[in-house]
Parts: structure tokens; sequence; C-alpha cells
């Protein structure tokens, strides 16, 4: 009748995904419980999504665009939460709180970054070599209309 899951399937779930195997920790289970129910709320416009998706994928993380930035949504709120006590026991460190709660969501974002550039070196030869030879075709083609302007002046 209802369906209630355990914390010890969650744990399961985002154990399986994973490449490096370590054991799913009760509070990333909660995180990532609530990133996936917070994710259909959130909307992207194609072009960002398109591009992170790619990254997504060159990284081998199996997650939506939409749940990944939830959970690092997720995990910012969770420090800022720490603010409100703060704010009456240590009114002096509240600010720092906001500051780590930001800082926490840039080191999320830069490690996705960070898994990106571990991309093979061959990968990243070839599509240097792919962009030299569209920026040669695109000068081709300038030079091309340029000439061809030139011929009707005369």
């Amino acid at each position: 009748m209802l369906k209630l899951p355990t914390m010890g399937a969650a744990k399961a779930k985002l154990s399986a995904g994973k490449q490096d195997k370590k054991a799913a920790k009760t509070v990333d289970a909660y995180f990532m419980s609530g990133a996936v129910r917070l994710s259909r709320f959130i909307r992207l416009d194609e072009y960002r999504k398109s591009r992170m998706s790619n990254v997504l994928k060159a990284t081998g993380i199996s997650m939506t665009l939409e749940v990944y930035l939830v959970y690092a949504f997720v995990k910012e709120g969770a420090i800022l939460l720490g603010v409100i006590p703060c704010l009456f026991l240590f009114p002096l460190l509240s600010p720092v709180m906001v500051v780590l709660a930001h800082d926490f969501k840039v080191l999320e974002l830069q490690r996705l970054k960070g898994e990106a550039q571990k991309i093979p070196p061959k990968i990243r030869i070839f599509s240097f070599i792919m962009l030299i030879c569209f920026l040669f075709t695109y000068l081709a083609i300038i030079g091309y209309e340029i000439i061809k302007s030139l011929g009707g002046m005369f």
C-alpha cells in the first residue's frame, strides 16, 4: 500500500552506479533522495542542458543534469541551514557559514570540471585537430568571398 524504501535500499542504489566503489553515506543518501524529488521542478535551456549533459557523460556520472545540479544545491542548502543556529548562538560566525555554503557549491562544480579534464589525451588531440580543420575551412570560405567580391569591383 505504501512505498517506503529503507535507507539501506537508497544507499545500495547510490553505490551501484559508482566507479570508485566507496560505500554511500547516510547523509549522501538523504541528499540524493531529496535531489531526485526536487529535480523535476528545475528547468534549463537546451544549450546549457546539452553542454553539461555531455560533460556528465564524459566523466562517467550516471545522473541527469537536473539531479546533479539539485544535488549540489541540496548540499549547499544543508550548510546554509547551519547558519540559522549560528545567527542566535554565534552571530559573528554566520557570514562565514554563508561563504562556506557558496564555496561548497563552487567546489562541487569544479569537481565535475576536474573529472572532465581526465578525458584521454587522444580524444583531446582529435578535438583540437577538428577545431583547426573547421578554422581553416572558415578562413578558406572568407578568402574565397573576399576574392569574389574584389572581382566584382573592377
